[in-house]
């Protein structure tokens, strides 16, 4: 394409990408080309490469800002133009690039073999092992600086100056990589790394920088970008900041790691968060039996510029610290390194108590190291997080507060009038072990981003910082996210991770439109509510976004296209997708006043997916013309939608009978103020206060005077010389310093393109006798006079000679040259100076960071409600009834759960085709309620629906229980958190503290047994639960022998029934645990039930007949070959005494004789066991001196032993 049909030669811009295979440069059977036809092509490479960059449609340019590659004047420069003493500086599809130049003769591949020093590659050859190239220093130390070249000299110093990184040298048109970093990158990139000169090098594309940047930072590694500080025609002018004839001047100018990194906001497949969190142990924090210790931890999403913290004393399981870990899913954990140690991320390096070390590393893989070939992927899992040790001297409050007083450019964008005092007063109030994590993040940043930009971010981050867990939200258990599979779902990451992703709470919930409203979806699952009023709210404003849903006639956000996040990426979009985005994205007028849906569509449809990362972007310096052009075009159209004004929905007559106070049938409190507190929730959103109505008019008014100055398509193509407009009528006084200065950047430009064609082509042709002369361009080469062949020899012989055909020669005449010259240097004035205003541009928009927060905090808020009622309307949830005190300020009603035909939202949305979830009915009241409710349910002949305390649940194995009591939970998590619940009615007392305990884990690293893990995590909530709590206990006791595991589970059963008071569901095997309900009547005994039929009765039965809706397979029971179960998944009163343990044994396929000996065992074993019971039972009964209670423990004796006879049990 680039060269024409039958060449022989092919660019090494060309060969960027073929088949997904990056290559760096060209194998050994491309390197065979003679110096003239290299030289021949080298102006169609140069101009195939420009237009490679310009156009690729894989990724967007870096930013002009900081790497201004379609902006650089240097883009344009031609071999000719380079300095004559150095070398470095190629051409892509030049002889040297391609191997077969001047200073590879000696490592020609068509040589003969020659023995290789140790280290050594071959040129052209893949790498065999990371670690057997020699280092840069190591190369430097041998040879000395004086044999190096001038570029190997500045490698050298750069690679001294940044030790750990891997660094990517602006050479030309690529980006190269050298040493130790050419063997990372050839083994990560799957490029070809060769040696020249002294060093082994690899190289990537320029505008492929963002691509090669993230894989390297994806695997954990520390990456640094060296740019080219000057451009070639200016250096050739002596406008450089170096001599003429040296080389090019380079400086580092972003240094980055996984969590520093902030990707474009235009980029659809990225995770919704990026956490850098910092773990804290101060030294003799522990109490003095070692087994508490006290812990602190401090969390920066680096993409909202949002900050966390807390600081808790965790057990040795580290519960807590688990907990967080798994909410907040880092990318980055930085931690102390143990004093003395020089390891990178054994327990013994890691400045943490053993426990703590080991908890970190199940999140955390050690950062690699360049040149041993080892990232985070081969080194574990690829999502790991990247472990970094810092000296223990970073952890230090004093540092960050001396970082804080830094000046900075960026303090007009702190929120309202948060300075330098107001962050240091926040920062010093934090606990001690937070201000102590804080140096430690501060010193990181400031390595990273430099202290000017670091301070202004942490600023604002710190005044607007949050507690991990607030006053005003419910507590969660340290394994509740977990078992409940809130942010995943290990069974379904087993078969996938699409799978996986789409089984999980957060996933089944996030039908948000941006990125901001699932970071704010993934906060509230986080910390969900337990203030009635503000829970009321949430669900009354789903409730009107949904009748307006209803009203539209289906999903908003579906019928319009809209796009989602979800936990699972997301396709790229085609390039064709991002155009009609782009061509949509136009600035619009002032709409007439649009619905809610119209204001979440535009949500939807915005081109900016991100407004609180590309705010970050800028705040760092990386944002792209074309992200800012996305960034200003959708904060137009939100704005100018919120001024216009937004109509709410109209309520129901159902949600205004909220607004009075309606008495509880059931004896507990009345709901009030709901609906009403939903429409005021709405109209926060919307800005229909003045204050908020003022802000916005006063933004849109800023954002589309930027607008006014821009042109569209210069920035969407990222050509910063065509972004601004500069035909305005305005004079030098009226417009931006930066403006002014490109204005007269431009008219110098038009005065040497004036003075080309009104001189020195006149004299051109006067003097070559050619009236009809005119100027040529070929390729980058302009204003060439061309002649043919025999008219050459007539040309004065002080004119240039630029280039040839068989019939043309081209040639510039001095005045010509000298006038040439000029324009390039003008051109790469105009191109800086554009690059300036760019910056101002950017600047400006950045000062507005809290204007825009406040909308970004307002519309992601908006995007969670549509998606809770989006997921309702679709699913038909309905909203829960949330009792409340019956007046202002007064207590709250009993603790009780009600949920009617209620179905767990993950598991029915991932039900087989034709199959249907199986609702079940949850019942727990506080004790104070429960035993009259209960009474009243057996005088009305209740339907089984227990309104206890505490539900005791048997039943046989694979029946639903696990199932049944992780609904319950689920449920209260979804109506706490504001969103509508799968149930036919649902009510409930908001609960403080939610906690699970169920599953089968040990921690062998740390000593721990899984019975042992089991109690403490047992142990964990007996300290934290109340009343006022919900708790989930799934078969307490079973890692131990029977006896133990029953007096365990039974004592623990009794505690928190009659000492702790929580509403709690019990799941157990035990039989014996049946007697605690017997004794009080707040423990209800249930089991999930089956039906049983005889082996011949199943034979003559239709087997085509459907059983009951959701009903398995029937099974052969194990134990009794005459019998075959089948599972109804539906919740009954009463104990079971067995759990077909063997039936499970066979629908796990065990062999046939194994499955008999075990059906024989457990038979007579059951019927000893029974039988020695029942006598024991009679012998206890009449020992008593009461004939009356000797007789009714005789009576009940005798029901248990007819029942034993019945199911062959004795």
């Amino acid at each position: 394409r680039e060269q024409g049909a039958g060449s022989s030669v092919v660019s090494a811009d060309m060969a960027l990408s073929i088949g997904g295979f990056a290559f760096g440069t060209q194998p050994p059977a491309l390197t065979q080309l003679s110096s003239s036809t290299a030289t021949g092509k080298r102006a169609a490479s140069t101009a195939a490469g420009k237009r490679a960059a310009a156009e690729s449609p894989h990724q967007a340019s870096p930013s002009p800002a900081k790497h201004a590659r379609t902006a650089s004047p240097a883009r344009g420069r031609s071999a000719r133009e380079l300095p004559a003493d150095t070398n470095e500086e190629h051409e892509p599809g030049s002889d040297e690039e391609l191997g077969g130049g001047v200073g590879q003769a000696e490592h020609d591949p068509a040589a003969p073999d020659r023995a290789l020093g140790k280290g050594e590659v071959a040129p052209g050859d893949r790498l065999g092992r990371a670690d057997s190239v020699p280092s840069v220093a190591a190369v430097a130390a041998q040879l000395g600086l004086q044999a190096l070249t001038p570029l190997e000299r500045q490698i050298v110093a750069l690679k001294a100056q940044h030790p750990g990184y891997v660094l990517m040298f602006e050479v030309g048109y690529r980006f190269c990589f050298y040493g130790e970093d050419a063997a990372t990158a050839a083994a990560l990139l799957d490029i070809w790394a060769y040696r020249k000169q002294h060093l082994t090098t690899a190289s990537v594309p320029t505008h492929r920088l963002e691509v090669h940047l993230t894989r390297l930072l994806q695997a954990g590694f520390k990456v640094g970008v060296v740019d080219q500080a000057e451009t070639a025609a200016r250096k050739k002018a002596g406008i450089g900041v170096s001599s003429r004839s040296g080389t090019f001047a380079r400086k580092v100018s972003a240094l980055y790691t996984r969590g520093s990194y902030v990707p474009s906001s235009d980029e659809r497949t990225l995770s919704p968060s990026n956490q850098i969190v910092v773990i804290c142990e101060p030294p003799n924090s522990s109490d003095a039996s070692g087994v508490t210790v006290n812990l602190s931890l401090i969390a920066l999403d680096t993409y909202s510029n949002s900050l966390v913290y807390d600081s808790w004393t965790d057990t040795s399981l580290r519960s807590e610290l688990h907990a967080r870990l798994s909410a907040l899913a880092p990318v980055e954990v930085l931690v102390a390194r143990r004093a003395g140690e020089a390891g990178s991320g054994s327990t013994g390096s890691i400045g943490l108590s053993r426990e703590s070390a080991l908890t970190v590393l199940l999140y955390a893989q050690p950062a690699p190291t360049a040149g041993t070939g080892v990232s985070l992927t081969e080194a574990g899992s690829e999502a790991a997080a990247r472990l970094e040790l810092l000296p223990r001297e970073a952890f230090d409050l004093g540092a960050a507060l001396e970082l804080l007083a830094v000046d900075t450019d960026l303090e007009p964008h702190a929120v309202d009038d948060a300075g330098a005092e107001r962050a240091a007063a926040a920062a010093v109030e934090l606990p001690p072990g937070v201000g102590l994590a804080l140096g430690a993040l501060a010193q990181h940043l400031a390595g990273m981003v430099g202290e000017a930009r670091c301070a202004g971010l942490l600023r604002v981050a710190i005044c607007g910082a949050g507690k991990w867990s607030e006053q005003n939200s419910c507590a969660l258990g340290s394994q509740l996210l977990r078992d409940l599979d809130v942010f995943h779902s290990p069974a379904a990451e087993a078969r996938g991770s699409s799978a996986g992703a789409a089984s999980c709470l957060y996933a089944h919930l996030n039908r948000c439109q941006t990125q901001p409203g699932a970071r704010l979806l993934r906060r509230w699952l986080c910390a969900p509510l337990k203030d009635p009023a503000p829970i009321d709210a949430r669900l009354h404003a789903v409730g009107l976004i949904a009748r307006a849903l209803e009203e539209a006639g289906g999903s908003g956000a579906a019928s319009a296209g809209t796009r989602r996040y979800s936990a699972a990426s997301t396709p790229r979009a085609s390039p064709f997708h991002a155009a009609k985005l782009s061509a949509a994205a136009a600035p619009s007028p002032v709409p007439e006043s649009v619905g809610l849906l119209g204001l979440t569509a535009a949500l939807g449809a915005s081109p900016c997916h991100d407004i609180e990362r590309a705010l970050a972007r800028l705040a760092n310096g990386r944002e792209s013309g074309k992200e800012v052009w996305h960034l200003l075009t959708t904060l137009e159209s939100l704005l100018a939608r919120l001024v216009a004004g937004v109509k709410l929905p109209e309520s129901d007559k159902e949600d205004e009978s909220d607004g009075e106070l309606l008495p509880d049938d059931e004896g507990g409190a009345a709901t009030d103020g709901g609906a009403m507190q939903g429409r005021q929730l709405l109209a926060e959103i919307i800005g229909e206060d003045a204050a908020v109505r003022a802000r916005d008019v006063s933004l849109l008014a800023a954002v589309r005077a930027e607008l006014g100055g821009l042109h569209r398509e210069g920035m969407l193509s990222n050509e910063l010389k065509d972004a601004f407009e500069l035909n305005s009528e305005l004079g030098t006084e009226g417009g931006a310093p930066e403006l002014v200065a490109l204005r007269e950047a431009r008219q110098e430009i038009v005065a040497v393109k004036r003075a080309l064609g009104t001189q020195a082509l006149p004299a051109a042709r006067l003097l070559l006798k050619r009236p009809t002369l005119e100027f040529k361009k070929v390729h980058a080469d302009e204003y060439l006079i061309e002649l043919p062949t025999v008219a050459a020899r007539s040309v004065p012989d002080s004119w240039e000679r630029v280039c040839a055909t068989k019939t043309q020669v081209r040639f510039r005449s001095p005045e010509v040259a000298r006038l040439w010259a000029q324009m390039q240097v003008l051109r790469e004035t105009f191109e800086l100076r554009a690059a300036e205003a760019f910056r101002a541009l950017c600047e400006r928009v950045t000062a507005q960071t809290a204007p825009i927060c406040s909308l970004v905090r307002r519309m992601a808020e908006l995007d969670v409600l549509q998606a809770f009622a989006e997921l309702s309307h679709a699913r038909s949830y309905v909203r829960p009834r949330i009792l409340r005190a019956e007046t202002m300020g007064g207590e709250l009603p009993p603790p009780r759960l009600r949920l009617v035909d209620c179905r767990h939202p993950t598991a029915e949305a991932n039900m087989p085709a034709g199959r249907s979830f199986v609702p079940n009915d949850v019942h727990l009241r506080a004790s104070e309620a429960a035993s009259e409710a209960g009474a009243r349910e057996a005088g009305e002949g209740g339907s089984g629906e227990p309104g206890a305390q505490c539900v005791l649940l048997f039943g046989p194995n694979m029946g639903g229980k696990s199932l049944y009591a992780r609904t319950a939970l689920t449920l209260a998590l979804m109506a706490q958190v504001g969103c509508w619940v799968p149930a036919r009615e649902a009510e409930l007392t908001p609960f403080d503290g939610l906690f699970t305990r169920s599953g089968s884990t040990d921690r062998i690293l740390a000593g721990q047994s899984t019975f042992m893990v089991e109690l403490s995590e047992a142990a964990q909530i007996l300290g934290r639960a109340t009343p006022r709590s919900l708790l989930l206990f799934d078969e307490l006791g079973r890692g131990t022998s029977t006896h133990d595991g029953t007096a365990i589970a039974f004592a623990t059963l009794e505690h928190l029934v009659r000492k702790v008071g929580a509403l709690t569901l019990f799941i157990s095997h035990y039989p014996m645990l049946a007697q605690l309900a017997d004794e009080d009547a707040r423990v209800v005994c249930c089991h999930m039930s089956y039906v049983a039929t005889e082996a011949d009765a199943a034979a003559d039965a239709d087997p085509s007949a459907p059983v009951a809706d959701g009903a398995s397979e029937a099974r052969v029971d194990g134990r009794r070959a005459d019998r075959q179960i089948t599972m109804l998944y539906k919740l009954a009163r009463g104990k079971l005494e067995t759990s077909f343990g063997v039936n499970v044994a066979r629908m796990a396929k065990l062999p046939p004789e194994v499955l008999d000996e075990a059906a024989r065992r457990s038979e007579a074993l059951e019927r000893h066991v029974t039988k020695r019971r029942l006598l024991r039972a009679i012998i206890q009964a009449v020992q008593g001196d009461d004939a009356q209670a000797v007789r009714k423990r005789l009576l009940t004796l005798q029901a248990e032993a007819r029942e034993a006879l019945a199911r062959g049990a004795v």
